[in-house]
């Protein structure tokens, strides 16, 4: 029997069916973003990885990465050049926070692919740094559950078109990721990178630089080793890696040299966009 009569939409009765799901009344479940590029999908194994260690994580039903994996090239085969979501959560009407015995729920939708910045590779990304701190949730840190409230606030603290991204602490003040990327500094001539231990989303496209650069140091980064970096670096599966040129800070502006764009660069090799 349903446990719901009726729900009403911006005044307009409908859709109850859909907005009585506990995913969408809880965030109980899992995203991906995946870029396709000329029909290809290179970080696809990674993000299936991901969704799996995540339902495990969260005691979802494990999800059947073969229909996925077929889904998901249909829908490449259609759109090449486009951005994949692909979205898993509890089934089940959202009354109460038992869950039932509902299958598993998915849904892939496909957006339009974003437009690399025109100057990205000669002035880089100019990015802020965020008062909206990450709470710290060992069970879900460096899974991209459907709970982002955090990054929405976060992305709500400025307006200026020209910041691309805001750089995201630990109530300790420790640096964990920008709003919807991984960071990567380069310090004193090596890379580094934060750890996502306690908070913050490990990235699939993190990954894939470090399964490739094993020199990189994973570790605690403050705000002052950033400060102090000689590059510094966003990532994530959709935009790849880009450069960061200025970070603006409330009194003035931090800046990186242009010279080391390039080993940003090299961590895009083995993907599939021409950019990269």
């Amino acid at each position: 029997m349903s446990g719901f009569f009726a729900a009403l939409v911006d005044g307009a009765e409908g859709m109850a069916g859909a907005l009585a799901q506990r995913w969408m009344a809880y965030g109980d479940g899992l995203f991906e973003s995946i870029l396709i590029a000329e029909g290809q999908m290179p970080l696809l194994p990674l993000h299936l990885a991901r969704l799996q260690l995540g339902c495990a994580r969260l005691k979802l039903p494990a999800p059947d990465l073969s229909v996925l994996n077929l889904e998901a090239h249909s829908m490449a085969k259609r759109f090449p050049n486009a951005v994949l979501k692909v979205m898993l959560g509890a089934g089940g009407e959202a009354r109460g926070y038992a869950r039932t015995d509902a299958p598993l729920k998915r849904a892939l939708l496909v957006y339009p692919a974003p437009i690399e910045e025109p100057t990205l590779w000669q002035q880089g990304l100019a990015i802020c740094l965020c008062e909206t701190t990450l709470a710290e949730q060992p069970l879900l840190a460096g899974l991209k559950h459907l709970n982002r409230l955090e990054q929405v606030m976060a992305r709500a603290e400025w307006a200026d078109p020209a910041i691309a991204d805001g750089i995201m602490q630990n109530a300790a003040g420790l640096v964990i990721c920008a709003t919807s990327a991984n960071v990567f500094a380069r310090i004193n001539g090596r890379w580094h990178t934060p750890e996502i231990t306690s908070c913050g989303v490990a990235g699939v496209m993190r990954a894939h630089i470090l399964n490739g650069n094993s020199h990189i140091q994973i570790g605690p980064l403050s705000v002052m080793d950033v400060k102090n970096a000689e590059a510094l670096a966003l990532t994530n599966a959709v935009r790849g890696a880009r450069p960061v040129g200025a970070l603006r800070l409330n009194q003035h502006e931090v800046l990186f040299d242009p010279r080391l764009f390039d080993e940003v660069r090299g961590f895009n090799l083995g993907l599939a966009a021409g950019k990269r």
